[in-house]
């Protein structure tokens, strides 16, 4: 049985031997239209990481902000309030003072 046998058994139409004239060169129709689904894809790809990269970098920027005010305002209390090393001594002397009320 040849091709054309098996697909008129098949049921399907027989082949047109002018296709190609009729339709003319179609092939460059799809490389041009994957050409344009690439850059279209590349440029809205782009556009999506850009949009969560300045996102991304205005939530990093109020957590720095957040955070620059937290150092600071440890820096004025460290100022105030002396080193860690006088608190501590400040507070061991309040504690003995206590244990020397205690014992009385």
């Amino acid at each position: 049985m040849t091709f054309d046998e098996r697909a008129r058994a098949m049921g399907y139409a027989p082949q047109d031997p002018d296709f190609y004239k009729k339709h003319k060169d179609y092939h460059k129709k799809i490389l041009l239209a994957c050409f344009v689904w690439i850059v279209v894809g590349a440029i809205f790809s782009r556009m999506v990481i850009m949009a969560m990269y300045e996102r991304h970098n205005t939530e990093m920027d109020l957590i720095t902000k957040k955070n620059n005010d937290i150092l600071v305002d440890a820096r004025n209390n460290a100022m105030k309030y002396g080193s860690v090393k006088e608190r501590a001594e400040a507070m061991q002397k309040k504690w003995d003072a206590e244990k020397m009320f205690d014992k009385r």
